[in-house]
């Protein structure tokens, strides 16, 4: 159970002032404190409740996800729980506890389907780019930016020649970070954009061969099951599954994380 509530709110503090900023994150933070209150008790649908009620305002915390994942769970809503879970690792991948707690509710799950090799895992770069989340990849690309002009513009002020070549070759050295940060930012940025996930809620779906019910079933999934989203049309989403299967589902049975 997470205690605190991380909300961020650099547009809030933009666009709004730092008064607005204070009394937003205030309510968000004792509305978080209540879901806390009601989930101590065994109240857990009314812990749901506030924590979707927070969810459903644009809060983006990997401590919400997680202490609504917490809450679904002790609720008996195993997929909604993992997808509460899955959402909590894109937001913080370097959980301990999200993981942890993921890799049990799978155990319970009825499909047992292993991960497909990829080239950016057999290259190393997956693992490469799961030591920074986006945020970390972020502030390190700003920073390191900053430093190197800092750097750079030194070089170019000062006469003296020892103190100008320090300073260019600090900033030649703060581009390799530069450019390592920018480079999996917008590795992560291309691949979230690119590659939607989500979870079966349904115990039990069809997979059709069709976006339509007048098509074959191609074979059968069941809840918590985590699939790739393809394609989608107002009532059907076309996904696939880590062996290679693909088909159609109703889009009431799945939900992205």
């Amino acid at each position: 159970m997470r205690r605190g509530l991380y909300v961020p709110v650099l547009a809030a503090a933009l666009l709004f002032g730092s008064a607005v900023r204070a009394a937003t994150v205030s309510s968000a933070q004792d509305h978080f404190a209540s879901g806390n209150a009601a989930y101590e008790r065994g109240a857990y649908l009314e812990a749901v409740t506030i924590y979707q009620e927070l969810a459903s305002t644009g809060i983006s915390s990997a401590a919400l996800q997680y202490n609504l994942g917490n809450a679904l769970f002790k609720a008996g809503r195993l997929g909604e729980a993992i997808l509460a879970y899955e959402r909590a690792r894109r937001l913080d991948p370097h959980d301990p506890d999200v993981a942890d707690n993921l890799d049990y509710l799978r155990t319970l799950t009825v499909d047992r389907i292993p991960p497909a090799s990829s080239p950016l895992t057999a290259l190393g770069i997956t693992f490469v780019m799961d030591l920074t989340s986006a945020e970390q990849d972020a502030l390190i690309l700003l920073a390191t930016w900053l430093a190197a002009g800092l750097a750079f513009a030194v070089g170019l002020a000062v006469s003296r020649e020892s103190v100008r070549k320090a300073a260019l070759y600090a900033a030649a050295a703060l581009m390799i970070p530069v450019l390592l940060s920018g480079g999996n930012l917008a590795l992560k940025s291309y691949l979230q954009a690119t590659r939607a996930y989500g979870v079966v809620l349904e115990r039990e779906a069809n997979v059709l061969s069709g976006a339509g019910d007048e098509n074959p079933t191609l074979f059968t999934v069941h809840e918590g099951l985590k699939v790739r989203v393809r394609g989608r049309t107002a009532d059907w989403v076309q996904v696939s599954l880590d062996n290679g299967l693909s088909g159609w589902l109703p889009a009431a049975t799945v939900r992205e994380i």
